[in-house]
């Protein structure tokens, strides 16, 4: 592994650009002796075609109508914070008995978190759907997302959630903060907190208007920072910047690509 390192090191110095998609990778790359100048910080981008359009294709299936609907979409895993999310839920149903809530996506946590539902009495509230290929039709049944993670990247899925104009409440973890504003692209809540958390679900619920602003600023955020299209753009520049600087000095330039920020 040391060896690997040295030699992954030592060939980063060597790129003429390197794209990192946040700045925690960033701050890997300074640590590891790559030039600043040859980093560029390009965030990942998604298509928002599939998420054009509320959809009600979960609610139809489970036969919940008009119902309040909170969700949340993840890996079913310790740092993703579901029991968390799980125990709000019961505390939102002591207020808000008819609210609904769903979490999609499967993982190690999965009998625990099912046990935990029963534990809580909220069975007939809650639904753990499994891994699902219709995410868009997901996000576009809900009314509110949320992610209760305890630490965190740049999760796409909340991406997906803002492209779907979908309010959101998450934890201010990872690169969250660096693009959720609280109250304007979102609501931030204090991680290991379900009694905050419940409160910021319940207002929400309770507030139509401000839900449909939160989520016309998200799909705006992310349309301007974060959409496949702009990725795209920063990427082509990037090379030309990189094959401008070959033409210049001489020497052939290299550039570092993929949207997961690995080398190539």
């Amino acid at each position: 592994a040391t060896l690997y390192g040295y030699l992954d090191r030592w060939i980063l110095r060597r790129y003429g650009r390197i794209v990192a998609v946040s700045e925690g990778v960033r701050q890997r790359l300074l640590k590891a002796g790559v030039g600043a100048k040859k980093i560029s910080t390009i965030r990942n981008g998604i298509d928002l075609r599939p998420f054009d359009g509320a959809h009600s294709g979960v609610r139809d299936e489970l036969g919940w109508g008009a119902a309040p609907l909170v969700g949340m979409a993840g890996r079913l895993s310790f740092e993703k914070g579901v029991d968390v999310f799980l125990h709000a839920a019961a505390r939102v149903l002591a207020q808000l008995p008819d609210a609904k809530f769903l979490v999609a996506g499967d993982g190690p946590e999965r009998a625990a978190l099912e046990n935990l539902i029963d534990q809580l009495g909220i069975r007939g509230s809650v639904r753990m759907l499994g891994r699902r290929n219709d995410m868009p039709f997901f996000y576009g049944s809900l009314d509110v997302l949320v992610s209760s993670s305890r630490t965190e990247g740049l999760p796409i899925g909340i991406l997906e959630g803002m492209a779907s104009r979908l309010p959101l409440i998450a934890t201010p973890v990872g690169e969250i903060p660096t693009f959720i504003q609280d109250g304007c692209t979102g609501v931030l809540a204090p991680k290991e907190n379900p009694e905050v958390l419940a409160d910021a679900i319940t207002d929400l619920l309770r507030d139509p208007a401000k839900r449909a602003q939160l989520g016309s600023s998200a799909r705006q955020l992310v349309e301007e920072q974060f959409s496949a299209a702009r990725m795209t753009e920063d990427y082509l520049r990037i090379y030309q910047d990189a094959l401008a600087a070959s033409v210049g000095d001489g020497r052939n330039a290299r550039a570092s690509l993929g949207p997961r920020g690995k080398t190539k």
